[in-house]
């Protein structure tokens, strides 16, 4: 059975980095082209979901 790491103590385990407003902007491009591929699309719906809410 395998066991999962182990957090280091005080950390809640979330990600307190934000995506850049520049590299949201690219990213909500990627989005919008019809020519992405799935795995940009992916890759661009990522970094919005981690940039800060206008």
């Amino acid at each position: 059975m395998a066991t999962s790491p182990k957090q280091k103590p005080g950390k809640s385990g979330t990600n307190s980095k934000q995506t850049s407003p520049k590299v949201a902007s690219d990213a909500a491009h990627v989005l919008n082209d019809p020519k992405a591929t799935p795995d940009e699309k992916s890759a661009a719906a990522s970094a919005l979901a981690q940039a800060r809410p206008s």
